[in-house]
């Protein structure tokens, strides 16, 4: 059986008297890329600080590699980084000297990728944090995390202020930590991105588990066709029709392979897969996809 990197056990968060995230129970592979998926306020970054130990649940434990984050060590923090779009030292720190004296705390810690990232992103050692724009900081620290090496890396919509160029280099140095046995965690609402890169996919609707499954598993289960009648009521009574998009005289129409018949079809996107499955779970909740 696969290590386990991350386990939740009837994870439960509330603020006040609201219930951000109930009852999660999962858990995801060591050594492996995860994508997590949702709309916005489904509670998405809640569950990453939870797992990261950023925050406490009101319910129920979550576990890395073995480990209960609500007892968690220091050794603990240095195995795991979560960057979010929070992320930023004191303004008036120098980006090379705070990696210079914080890098070293990590054990894995590796100076040499953090000055090659900056190079790459064309920021300066000597650049203070409070002249850099949001989406260079981000580009600092998602290269900080990277250098630190750590057993599981949390990453909570990271890319959607680096430029395309920054966007694709992440990706590649995300998917070479995971060759390298890490493993990440990746929110993000741009999953063309993860084409190629993810293992598994993981979808939270309203606070709760709606969906888990491999990548290549979503691959054999969807399937999508034109359908060239202007009918919707006759492309959704097509067996196995699952949606029809847009309305109109070229639709697409999802269906289950295996219960399309001889329906082949195209096989969709992996970006069009994780736009079906937050429509879907945004409207049905816990609903099974």
């Amino acid at each position: 059986m696969s290590e386990i990197a991350v386990e939740s056990r009837g994870l439960g968060r509330k603020y006040g008297r609201t219930w951000v995230l109930r009852d999660l129970d999962f858990k995801l592979a060591a050594g492996k890329f995860h994508v997590l998926i949702g709309r916005n306020g489904s509670g998405k970054s809640t569950l990453l600080r939870l797992l990261a130990g950023m925050e406490s649940p009101s319910a129920g434990e979550s576990f890395v590699f073995g480990e209960s984050v609500g007892a968690s060590s220091g050794a603990f923090r240095k195995r795991t980084y979560w960057v979010s779009e929070d992320w930023a030292p004191a303004h008036d720190l120098g980006v090379g000297a705070f990696a210079r004296s914080v890098g070293p705390a990590y054990p894995k810690w590796r100076g040499e990728d953090f000055f090659s990232w900056l190079e790459t992103g064309r920021i300066s050692e000597r650049a203070k944090f409070n002249s850099l724009s949001r989406g260079q900081r981000m580009q600092v620290a998602c290269g900080f995390a990277l250098a630190t090496h750590p057993r599981l890396l949390v990453l909570d919509e990271v890319s959607a202020v680096l430029d395309s160029r920054l966007r694709a280099y992440l990706m590649q140095k995300l998917e070479a930590e995971v060759d390298a046995g890490g493993t990440v965690v990746f929110a993000t609402n741009i999953v063309s991105e993860c084409e190629g890169v993810a293992d598994s996919v993981i979808a939270i609707a309203e606070g709760k588990m709606w969906m888990q499954s491999e990548i290549e598993l979503l691959h054999t289960q969807f399937s999508c066709f034109r359908a060239e009648s202007g009918s919707s009521p006759i492309a959704e009574s097509i067996a196995g029709a699952l949606e029809v998009t847009p309305p109109g005289a070229r639709q697409r129409v999802w269906i289950r392979k295996a219960e399309g018949g001889r329906r082949e079809g195209e096989e969709p996107k992996i970006e069009e897969i994780f736009q079906y499955l937050t429509r879907v779970s945004s409207e049905s909740g816990r609903g099974e996809p």
